[in-house]
């Protein structure tokens, strides 16, 4: 039974039993304010759960370079996280605001871009493969959406602008 704000918040950050089901006694207007403060504490918690999670799926598909994998789905990211697939893409989607696919592009152009970079006399087919992906036409269609050019004109682009890592120069062509 609970019958105050402290008692809502005890409830809650103190990992009541978590039945989803509270008993709210009081007037009306007591009961509706403390049925609001209680869908606000809910979410506060919500997002630090998921913000944490997050931090946890980032930490493992970097630590152990996941996005490398041609195979890579959802469910692997998953598992590896210690977590289920529609956890972990509720999380992604609604931390990042993307879906898992867009998502995980983004660390596998980021890489591409860094080893055009580093090594700008090695093929594309060969960069590309190395960065995860499996598909050439996914790649080109991925990378264009981001840098708003092909692949081959953004080479192009870096090597007559030397290979300044400025990131203003990407923020150019979207």
């Amino acid at each position: 039974l609970i019958t105050s704000v402290a008692g809502l918040r005890d409830a809650l950050h103190n990992n009541a039993p978590s039945k989803n089901y509270y008993s709210i006694t009081g007037t009306v207007k007591e009961v509706k304010e403390l049925t609001q403060q209680l869908e606000e504490i809910k979410a506060e918690k919500t997002t630090d759960n998921a913000q944490e999670l997050y931090e946890r799926i980032v930490k493992v598909m970097e630590d152990k370079t996941l996005y490398l994998n041609a195979n890579l789905n959802i469910k692997m990211v998953a598992e590896a996280a210690c977590s289920s697939r529609p956890v972990v893409s509720a999380c992604i989607n609604r931390i990042s605001g993307k879906s898992f696919r867009q998502w995980l592009s983004e660390y596998r152009l980021s890489l591409f871009e860094k080893m055009l970079r580093q090594y700008p006399d090695t093929p594309f087919d060969e960069l590309v493969i190395r960065c995860g992906y499996q598909d050439q036409g996914t790649f080109r269609r991925q990378f264009k959406e981001k840098y708003g050019m092909t692949a081959l004109k953004y080479r192009k682009n870096i090597q007559g602008n030397g290979s300044s890592s400025d990131t203003n120069t990407i923020n150019t062509y979207n």
